[in-house]
């Protein structure tokens, strides 16, 4: 990049983006506390989008993901059912964003091991309980043969990889920090995030990838249909 041309620079900041550059972007506001523009950080890809489409220059200095370096350690033999297939390719078919919705026992957890397959990415799984962490962690001990890539962080854990499970309390408290370590987000018992107090996380992440999963979605407060954002 020419130094003497103008860009715009994107720098992540406790969940958030601030937006150094003459430009008014997607889903930014002004904050006269930094006299800059600032977004949230999920709004991170469509202002990439955004810059690109526009041939606007531009510096990167808010995604730090977790390297990925795990595509030859997977030893997955798990089989899709029909149902289940199905309901991952829609999800790629979206643009690798959504929620599925499957009944208790329906193999959902073998799908979103899958989809780590398919994204070979950093991979962040959010659970509400420190069982189902545990639960998740000895899933992916059985596709992964190096162990030390995967992590746990909440309950005494603070272990973060490559792969990392973690609960929506730890994700909540870590969110200003880990929003820009990880590609992609998995939400389990996904109806947890539409709370008051949970949704800061979808917030927080710049992740481009997010998978939601729940044999129930609606919420008697409604608010489920934030889900329809995540």
């Amino acid at each position: 990049m020419n130094k003497n041309s103008e860009y715009t620079e994107l720098k992540y900041d406790k969940g958030t983006i601030i937006i150094n550059g003459n430009i008014n972007l997607p889903n930014s506001v002004y904050d006269p506390r930094i006299d800059k523009n600032r977004a949230l950080g999920r709004s991170f890809q469509d202002i990439i989008h955004y810059l690109e489409k526009n041939n606007e220059e531009y510096i990167d200095n808010v995604s730090d993901y977790i390297k990925f370096s795990t595509q030859s350690k997977f030893n997955d033999t798990n089989v899709l059912r029909d149902y289940q297939k199905e309901a991952l390719e829609s999800w790629i078919a979206n643009d690798k964003k959504g929620c599925i919705i499957l009944p208790t026992g329906a193999g959902k957890t073998i799908i979103a091991l899958k989809a780590i397959l398919e994204l070979n990415s950093s991979t962040l799984i959010i659970v509400p309980t420190l069982n189902l962490m545990e639960q998740w962690y000895e899933s992916i001990k059985k596709i992964l043969s190096d162990i030390s890539l995967i992590g746990m962080l909440g309950g005494g854990y603070e272990d973060l990889k490559t792969i990392t499970v973690t609960t929506y309390e730890s994700a909540y408290l870590k969110s200003s920090f880990l929003g820009n370590k990880f590609k992609f987000l998995i939400f389990d018992e996904v109806h947890h995030l539409a709370s008051e107090k949970y949704y800061l996380i979808g917030d927080h992440f710049i992740s481009p990838y997010r998978l939601g999963l729940t044999a129930t979605i609606e919420r008697e407060d409604g608010r489920h249909v934030l889900l329809n954002n995540i």
